[in-house]
C-alpha cells in the first residue's frame, strides 16, 4: 500500500467550506482549509482532482508504488487573482477554479 497525503492551503477563498477529493472518479473524503489528510491507496495508475460544487481542480495522473508517499497541495485559483474572478472561475473556467500540484 501507498500513502496519498493532501494538503490544502490555509487561506481565505472557500473558508468554511471542504473540498472533496476525487480519486478515480470515486470521492475519496473530503478536506477542510489548512488540512492535511491522509489515505492508503493501492499500487497502480490513479487520477486525483478536487470538486467543490460543480468546479474541479485540474486532473493528475500518477502511479503509485509499493511504500510510497505521495504529497499533493489543493489551493483555490481565486486566492491568485483576487477579488471577484470567484464569479468568473465558477461560470467560465470551473475546471480551474482549484490548483491541484504534486509535491517533492
Amino acid at each position: 500500500m501507498s500513502i496519498l497525503r493532501i494538503r490544502r492551503a490555509d487561506e481565505f477563498a472557500d473558508h468554511f467550506r471542504s473540498y472533496s477529493i476525487m480519486l478515480d472518479g470515486a470521492k475519496l473524503g473530503e478536506i477542510k482549509r489548512g488540512e492535511t489528510r491522509e489515505f492508503p491507496i493501492s499500487s497502480g495508475q490513479h487520477q486525483l482532482s478536487m470538486k467543490i460544487d460543480w468546479c474541479r481542480s485540474n486532473m493528475i495522473q500518477f502511479a503509485a508504488s509499493d511504500s510510497d508517499v505521495l504529497v499533493f497541495l489543493a489551493r483555490s485559483k481565486v486566492k491568485e487573482s483576487g477579488g471577484l474572478t470567484a464569479l468568473y472561475y465558477a461560470f467560465f473556467k470551473p475546471n480551474e477554479y482549484i490548483v491541484l500540484e504534486r509535491q517533492a
